[in-house]
């Protein structure tokens, strides 16, 4: 259920803004919207609304069915309503080291649109750090093996159907991807409305992504997307095609970007009832996770982002047994 859309600014008699965003449980046991001071300047309000905005847009985007405020959510949201550039996630009292630094690793990764950090102690902020770096990739070789075997097996089906070859195929008919896709922008204009702007940033952000989902997809009937045709298209991402025009593959986060769109799309069209179509039953099976290109394995670890030989020897000179633990992972 989307928030209520804001139509007004108007100080509240504490000489505050404040706006409504996302649900909760009242003390009646009734979902009721959340209501967030934003402080008394206009402007900073405004950009606290609209962040909060896009925090719970992707809240519902996880959580489709009557999401709701959770005591970790609500806390980041109340940090947005003061105005804090940095949400910080409190570590619970029993909560072991490394599992609070994945922890934070993983609400980074969900909410892009927030600047997580962990508690300012040296153990998390290092551990945070290295999981940044050393991401749990698949190897180009295993995805090219594995796309080998498929397209082996795609000949193996040609070959035997040879004998069928003089028999003229009938060509499927009715709605298209690309009129599918279009119909998709046109509801996401709609669900991203804003009184102000037309469409909010994060509404904005996904039309893009869909436009390019065209301009990288051929054209072809929707009772054409069998599951294998599903897989094809996130494969496509997952691969990292070139940009168009260019030479250069598109990054990583792109790449990733791109599969939550079109995974996004599909969730769309299997819900929407004048196409008659459905998502495959293993849909969320389906792998995602994009490959990480040779190069960049040899250069992506910058000075920026480690520290030197001469400070991994001193942290694990000086350090405790966590941090020993890390770097020896590393």
């Amino acid at each position: 259920m989307p928030t209520r859309s804001r139509t007004v600014w108007k100080l509240r008699s504490d000489g505050q803004f404040d706006c409504r965003v996302g649900w909760k449980i009242n003390g009646q046991g009734k979902r009721d919207q959340h209501r967030f001071r934003l402080g008394s300047d206009l402007k900073e309000a405004k950009r606290r609304d609209q962040l909060l905005r896009q925090f719970w847009e992707r809240i519902e985007q996880l959580k489709p069915v009557e999401p709701l405020w959770d005591e970790e959510s609500m806390t980041f949201a109340r940090q947005i309503a003061e105005g804090q550039v940095f949400v910080t996630v409190v570590r619970q009292p029993a909560e072991a080291m490394v599992p609070y630094c994945q922890r934070v690793h993983r609400l980074r990764q969900a909410f892009p649109m927030l600047s997580i950090q962990p508690e300012l102690e040296y153990g998390a902020v290092f551990g945070v750090r290295l999981l940044e770096v050393l991401g749990d990739e698949p190897s180009v070789e295993l995805l090219e093996a594995e796309e080998r075997r498929r397209q082996k097996e795609l000949l193996d089906r040609i070959q035997r159907g040879s004998d069928r070859d003089h028999v003229q195929p009938t060509q499927p008919s009715g709605p298209s991807l690309h009129e599918a896709m279009r119909d998709y922008v046109a509801w996401l204009k709609g669900e991203y409305a804003h009184p102000e702007t037309g469409v909010t940033s994060w509404g904005r952000t996904l039309i893009k992504q869909v436009d390019s989902l065209i301009a990288h997809h051929e054209d072809c009937t929707i009772a054409s997307l069998n599951p294998e045709a599903v897989e094809q298209m996130l494969r496509y991402w997952r691969q990292r095609p070139f940009r168009q025009g260019t030479q250069r593959r598109v990054s990583q986060k792109s790449a990733s970007h791109y599969i939550a769109a079109l995974r996004n799309f599909f969730k769309w069209l299997h819900r929407t009832p004048e196409y008659d179509w459905r998502k495959p039953e293993d849909f969320y099976e389906l792998k995602t996770q994009v490959i990480t290109l040779e190069s960049e394995q040899r250069t992506q670890v910058n000075a920026d982002q480690v520290f030197t030989r001469d400070e991994l020897a001193l942290l694990f000179r000086y350090g405790t047994p966590l941090d020993r633990l890390l770097l020896l992972l590393g």
